[in-house]
């Protein structure tokens, strides 16, 4: 590494194969940032990572390899090295040096921001924790869904941008069930590029933080105790309450009407950088029906709306493996909330292009006003920033072109004999698509259809 920059609190190194590749504007940036921004808001709020080699400034090295980890497979926009920030490790094994490392790929603006107050909190966190107490004896790490939550809440304390969290969140409320909260380490998990895990840990943190209040991540952050422990010390509740209060929380506050939602109460992000998001996806049961059979990760949640039966009494069974410790939880929804159910059938042209065929219907006599249709993979790529399809959306004007308009009546559908969706390709893995709307009260809902490109075959050429 050359050095490239200095600031007041702050060095900054440069991979010396990536010196034609780090502009000078990238730097000031960075300097900039951390010496106004992240720093003084860390230090305030906190904590500061501390100064392992005295020197009195936080070390960056800049450098592409950051790109090409994993052979290029799982590639970070930034990481802290714990091995770092322990003075008895000597290199190669540490640098004996207070230090975060940044892909040398970045650009100036709120994204490389938000990624440096992100990695700088890991720095924080871990110096808190693992430095020694009173007592002489070291900490133990934050254990890794709780070391990511806490550093991805940050980026909301500093508001640059979102581009580090929508794509997890959306990736979790798409599939709920795939992703467990609780993950000690996501290294020894295979967990290392699941961003949906990273997007329910931010989201179960987040509700936690808006229930108890803004002591939650300082107290997180300078406690010696990890995971559930230190979760429960701080919010004086059993996990288990926690959990089952937020896993409701997240689909009954997405859903609700703005002025029927109390204070603490606040939905998902339902706009990010063009992502869209409304509550978590849900299946339906109809009484008497087929049985529904899903498979669970641990601390992950399965969301099912059970239909009204004729009688006007449904009994529910619900069985599990006993070890599964499983939690039921029933919530009665009104009785005049409306019902969306979304049909997309893909089909590709002898010229390979992907069109849908799509149709919406309404079944409890509620008329709706669609808002948005938005599709993206099931599960995003392990690098989430590169070309490539990443979202589709129709909002509005084009939606209302789309479908023939947007007022969906009781009972009624609309449908559009094509729609051409030319950032998709024969082939392409799982993607969901999402449509929501308004009712006359102003409550969302919401509906969820999968298609996979990949058993679709072209059609041939007449």
């Amino acid at each position: 590494g050359r050095l490239r920059a200095l600031g007041r609190r702050v060095q900054i190194y440069v991979d010396e194969n990536d010196l034609t590749r780090v502009s000078d504007e990238l730097l000031r940036d960075v300097v900039q940032t951390f010496d106004e921004r992240v720093f003084p808001t860390s230090a305030r709020l906190w904590g500061r990572a501390v100064d392992i080699d005295g020197d009195g400034r936080f070390t960056i090295l800049l450098t592409s390899w950051l790109a090409r980890l994993g052979g290029g497979s799982l590639p970070v926009d930034g990481f802290v090295r714990g091995a770092d920030l322990d003075p008895g490790l000597a290199a190669p094994f540490g640098n004996r040096c207070d230090m975060m490392y940044l892909n040398a790929n970045l650009r100036p603006g709120p994204h490389l921001r938000t990624v440096l107050a992100h990695e700088y909190t890991h720095a924080v966190t871990f110096s808190r924790k693992v430095a020694p107490g009173p007592d002489g004896l070291h900490g133990l790490e934050e254990e890794g869904w709780l070391d990511e939550a806490l550093a991805h809440l940050v980026e909301d304390v500093h508001g640059f941008t979102r581009s580090n969290l929508d794509y997890r969140v959306s990736a979790f409320l798409s599939a709920p069930e795939r992703y467990r909260l609780v993950v000690e380490d996501y290294y020894t998990a295979d967990l290392f590029r699941s961003h949906g895990n990273r997007g329910s840990t931010y989201l179960f943190l987040r509700w936690c933080s808006e229930q108890y209040g803004p002591k939650v991540l300082p107290a997180l952050i300078g406690s010696k105790r990890r995971g559930i422990a230190n979760l429960e010390a701080v919010t004086g509740q059993p996990f288990a309450r926690l959990y089952r209060q937020w896993s409701a929380s997240l689909y009954w506050n997405a859903l609700i009407a703005p002025g029927d939602r109390s204070e603490t109460a606040k939905p998902p992000p339902s706009e990010s950088n063009d992502w869209l998001m409304v509550g978590p996806r849900t299946s339906t049961i109809e009484p008497d029906g087929p049985v529904e059979n899903w498979v669970s990760a641990g601390t992950s949640s399965h969301y099912a709306l059970v239909n009204a039966s004729p009688t006007g009494v449904v009994s529910i069974e619900v069985s599990a493996p006993p070890n599964a410790a499983l939690q039921v939880t029933a919530i009665p929804l009104p009785a005049d909330r409306p019902e969306l159910t979304l049909r997309v059938l893909p089909t590709v042209d002898d010229q390979g292009s992907v069109r849908i065929k799509v149709d919406v219907r309404e079944h409890t006599g509620v008329a709706v006003r669609l808002d948005s249709m938005a599709w993206e993979p099931l599960v995003p790529a392990a690098d989430a920033h590169a070309s490539g399809f990443r979202r589709g959306r129709l909002d509005g004007p084009a939606l209302a072109e789309a479908l023939g308009g947007l007022n969906l009546p009781e009972r009624g559908s609309l449908s559009a004999a094509t729609i051409p969706l030319p950032e998709l390709r024969p082939g392409d893995g799982p993607v969901v698509f999402k449509l929501v709307g308004t009712d006359a009260k102003g409550r969302k809902v919401a509906a969820w259809a999968e298609i996979d490109l990949r058993t679709v075959e072209t059609r041939e050429k007449e």
